[in-house]
């Protein structure tokens, strides 16, 4: 029953990418800048040890595990907390705090304590994520190829997690996937790129700058069309 549960968990290779891509949308919007970087480094190494907590609860470590997971949970409620009382200007709170709870309800979406993944966590997660995008985008911030690719990302974030949580449960864990969840994130990156590449194309053809409402329609005719070729 425990190899079985331990099997049908999200693979490892989509729910890396998908943790290394958000972590790295929210690091090209300003998560890297000496305001915000302690915080998510700090959240980060704690969901590190939440992780390994759990990992270590799965196989059987049960105390130290738990303990570990314990640890790590606080830590990143500290980091948060930090962040939230340690920000300067509200419009900063209001910018990054959405893309650091959405780090760690990603990570927590498939790097589950018990059962197989949540895929509405990765969307609530990732939803957290692309509010940095649109409230850099809002505060103008960024420049409209920035906000192209950090959209983009998100949804590749969005799509590796709910795709490690689908060839967990169809194929489990241990099943030998890689080729199949690698030919699938290409797939992914490649859709975003086009998408991210055709607005740029359209935008120096026409000479405007992309609104917000038209970079809004542009990632969600991007996932519309990312879900129809799932299918």
């Amino acid at each position: 029953m425990s190899s079985q549960t331990i099997n049908s968990r999200p693979t490892l290779l989509s729910s890396t990418v998908a943790v290394l891509v958000a972590v790295t949308v929210f690091v090209a919007l300003g998560g890297g800048r000496p305001l915000v970087r302690p915080w998510l480094l700090l959240e980060l190494g704690g969901l590190s040890v939440l992780v390994l907590g759990i990992t270590g609860v799965r196989y059987g470590y049960r105390v130290s595990g738990v303990v570990a997971a314990g640890v790590g949970i606080v830590v990143c409620v500290v980091a948060l907390g930090g962040f939230a009382l340690g920000a300067d200007e509200l419009i900063q709170q209001v910018r990054y705090f959405p893309g650091l709870v959405g780090l760690g309800l990603l990570v927590g979406a498939i790097a589950p304590i018990r059962g197989q993944g949540s895929r509405l966590l990765v969307k609530v997660g990732t939803g957290g994520l692309f509010l940095c995008v649109v409230f850099t985008g809002l505060f103008r911030e960024a420049d409209t190829t920035l906000l192209l690719l950090t959209g983009a990302g998100t949804i590749l974030a969005w799509d590796g997690g709910d795709y490690a949580i689908g060839v967990g449960e169809q194929l489990g864990r241990q099943a030998q996937t890689w080729r199949l969840e690698l030919t699938h994130l290409l797939a992914s990156a490649l859709v975003g790129g086009v998408a991210v590449a055709s607005v740029i194309l359209a935008q120096r053809v026409a000479d405007t700058q992309l609104s917000l409402a038209s970079f809004v329609l542009t990632f969600v005719a991007a996932l519309l069309l990312l879900g129809a070729l799932r299918r």
